[in-house]
């Protein structure tokens, strides 16, 4: 192995911050929005990326949408 690669970090994690805390932003306002319609929400803000680079980054940051609470029946019968 080469000593250059060693030390290699990957520009990638630095270009993402801005889009991640953005992400997350937005998931904390808008909790029940998935993956695809916050790309949306970034791409009218000027973070333009792929379908597959937003679930890339949805991913690394851990985010999801929380599962919808079943509803509760009440036990009243319609007369």
């Amino acid at each position: 192995m080469s000593r250059s690669s060693l030390d290699y970090r990957s520009a990638r994690a630095d270009q993402d911050a801005p889009v991640l805390a953005r992400m997350a932003a937005l998931v904390a306002k808008y909790p029940r929005f998935d993956y695809r319609r916050i790309r949306i929400f970034l791409e009218r803000e000027g973070h333009a990326m792929s379908w597959g680079r937003n679930w890339q980054v949805w991913r690394l940051a851990k985010l999801q949408v929380p599962q919808k609470r079943p509803r509760i029946a009440t036990g009243r019968l319609r007369p």
